[in-house]
């Protein structure tokens, strides 16, 4: 997603290079993530766990920042003048804010899945393997929650990227653990399984219902 903003910069000129989403959003903020994606793949590659996780983390930190500052620049710009509010919409927003609010929840939903990796890599018990887990899938419902309900510090509308990554990744635990592999079934009781299986499966309906019951709403 971040090549369709690159490409917009690079080759769209003046009107999108010297926008506010980009200069008080994006600033250089954009190169410390992709140095943290590129450290990320080959600790990944190499299976060395608990430093790809770190790196995640380092990727998901200046991600968190960009959201912070282009939502804060939208702030500002509607103190100044409600009529500004439309340099923030429609081809502004899904080419200079939605690439870094989808990767940002894309590296939320795999950040969580990298600790997740480090218990299994570390040989950590299926109990706290399990809590874990529970926790990963409670703080992305949260996550996804208050992006569609919580009083953001700029009040702008809901943000449903996120939210919708979510729903993407419920699903597909979903689909993995109604099948599971020989691996997952002998580390983990069938209880266990088909608890976070059905526990998945209700995150992905509830986050859709609260996505579909917000966007009805407004």
């Amino acid at each position: 997603m971040q090549a369709i903003f690159c490409y917009v910069i690079n080759f769209w000129g003046v009107e999108y290079m010297n926008h506010p989403l980009v200069i008080d959003g994006v600033s250089y903020w954009y190169i410390v993530a992709c140095v943290a994606q590129t450290l990320w793949s080959p600790a990944f590659t190499y299976e060395k766990m608990p430093l790809a996780a770190t790196f995640m983390g380092c990727i998901l930190i200046p991600l968190l920042v960009i959201a912070y500052r282009q939502h804060a620049s939208y702030s500002k710009a509607m103190e100044r003048n409600v009529r500004l509010s439309m340099y923030f919409r429609g081809k502004y927003y899904w080419l200079l804010q939605f690439p870094f609010e989808l990767h940002l929840g894309w590296i939320l939903a795999a950040f969580a899945l990298n600790i997740n990796v480090v218990l299994v890599a570390n040989n950590v018990s299926s109990v706290n393997q399990v809590i874990v887990a529970v926790l990963s899938l409670g703080m992305l419902s949260l996550i996804s929650i208050w992006c569609l309900f919580g009083k953001t510090l700029t009040n702008q509308t809901p943000n449903y990227t996120i939210p919708s990554v979510s729903i993407w990744t419920t699903f597909w635990i979903y689909v993995e653990l109604h099948n599971p592999k020989t691996m997952i079934m002998e580390t983990f009781s069938s209880t266990e399984i088909n608890g976070f299986c059905y526990g998945s499966i209700g995150v992905f309906f509830g986050l859709i219902y609260c996505c579909v019951w917000k966007l009805a709403k407004d």
